[in-house]
């Protein structure tokens, strides 16, 4: 129908052309607000089940190893991604992109720095995750107090539509305090908290929020016996909550020897959300009270917990037997039941999956060595056979986040350019490779303005 109008517009070709771009946008922004307000706002009953749900559950699928986050969303209607301090919806049946804005005359990431963040898209998210839950975004803020002369954490609740922005949970409790990891899953927000504890060492806590009624704060784990530790890793799958910590069991005043494993620790642990029980997992790690191996990575994958070792032999220099020490295994979600599922090949690899793929791949690695080797992802089926094997541009992503079904998304920021940019995979090209490099579509591309220019012209 619009098009049909533009047609009737008395406007010459290049008048047409940016009236098109600017009613595709309302157009956009439009089916967002849609979706916003079918979907409501009234509390979302959970179900607890062992297995994945959309849209009251962490998105695992959508976790980037590198970046220790969740930058991508799905929701029914489109994906909705956090990049560059910017949120990005992505329509799925068109795979169009637009800033999370509809403010007449903004010109979004195009604009200079001070300017963007006048739009609605503009996000300050403090370690750039995204959560989504009961139709509604979360981002973890940093903001500044003036009387208190410090800084303080907020949780946004963030409408469908970018419109509205509400402080839904405020962290400024205890002095140096640092959130190193936060989620959401199925009604509550999950940190880790880094802060100073009676014995004035630093230690981690796990806490959670009940998002339907933010003042009831709750104590998950406190970490103690670790010293100068950092979570890793916080996720969620089913009934479960995940959480790795690393640190030393003993205070590390000076430097460290090569007797440094021996005082190092390296801790999973499995939090029931229905029982509330805690436990550590892989205690096969240690070998007479010596660490001998690590868990370096988790997935899920058909409703199990994947397991990726890596032997320790890597770290001092020595040779581990690849297919020996870097099998992959699996077990129950509660870490009961081991069984051994595969090799994965040069214990360097990387191993994550989605519903229907298991991906192995080796970008981190050959990023940091001589790249005497062309970076691959190796695909793997519900029955362990092989589906597809492909080359990556090395220098487009440092790491590669499943996604659902049909895609998985990358991004770019080159500061050099000035220029941001988000790509995807097409997962219905897989089996057609074969070695080949893979075909990254680009799906946007915007150039950041000089500092030097305004707000008044179009871009």
């Amino acid at each position: 129908m619009y098009l049909l109008l533009i047609g009737q517009l008395p406007l010459c070709k290049k008048e047409k052309v940016k009236f098109m771009k600017k009613i595709k946008i309302c157009f956009g922004i439009l089916s967002i607000i849609m979706i916003w307000i079918v979907g409501g706002c009234s509390k979302q009953k959970i179900v607890y089940e062992d297995t994945y749900i959309l849209g009251q559950d962490f998105q695992y699928m959508y976790y980037d190893e590198a970046r220790f986050g969740v930058y991508t969303v799905e929701a029914e209607g489109g994906y909705y991604k956090l990049l560059n301090s910017m949120i990005y919806y992505i329509e799925k049946n068109t795979m169009s992109v637009v800033p999370l804005c509809s403010k007449p005359n903004c010109l979004h990431d195009k604009d200079t720095k001070k300017k963007r963040m006048e739009c609605n898209a503009y996000i300050d998210s403090t370690e750039g995750f995204l959560g989504y839950y009961g139709n509604h975004l979360y981002a973890l803020c940093e903001e500044f107090d003036e009387n208190e002369r410090r800084y303080y954490y907020v949780i946004y609740r963030i409408t469908m539509d970018g419109v509205t922005k509400d402080k839904v949970y405020t962290i400024k409790e205890e002095d140096e305090l640092s959130i190193s990891q936060w989620m959401v899953h199925r009604g509550y927000l999950y940190y880790a908290a880094n802060q100073k504890g009676e014995d004035k060492k630093r230690h981690t806590t796990i806490w959670r929020v009940n998002l339907e009624k933010p003042s009831e704060l709750e104590e998950v784990c406190a970490m103690t016996k670790i010293y100068n530790s950092n979570v890793q890793y916080l996720g969620a799958y089913g009934n479960y909550v995940y959480f790795y910590n690393d640190g030393f069991n003993k205070d590390i005043t000076s430097d460290l020897t090569d007797n440094w494993v021996n005082t190092w620790e390296n801790v999973w642990y499995c939090y029931n959300i229905v029982t509330g029980e805690v436990k550590e997992l892989f205690q096969e790690q240690k070998e007479n009270g010596t660490m001998v191996k690590m868990v370096q990575y988790i997935t899920f994958w058909q409703n199990k917990l994947l397991i990726d070792y890596f032997p320790l032999s890597e770290l001092d220099g020595k040779k581990a037997d690849n297919k020996e020490e870097h099998l992959l295994w699996q077990c129950d979600l509660n870490g009961e039941n081991y069984e051994k599922l595969m090799v994965v090949g040069d214990v360097h690899d990387k191993v994550c999956a989605s519903e229907n793929y298991i991906y192995v791949y080796n970008f981190w690695r050959k990023t940091l060595d001589s790249g005497e080797e062309k970076p691959k992802i190796t695909v793997y089926d519900k029955e362990m056979k092989l589906v597809d094997e492909m080359e990556i541009e090395v220098n487009y992503t440092t790491d590669l986040s499943p996604g659902d079904n049909k895609y998985s998304f990358f991004d770019q920021v080159d500061h050099e350019e000035d220029v941001v940019r988000i790509g995807y995979i097409d997962k219905s090209d897989l089996g057609n490779y074969m070695g080949k490099k893979i075909d990254i579509h680009l799906l946007y591309e915007a150039k950041f303005a000089d500092e030097s220019n305004t707000n008044t012209e179009d871009d």
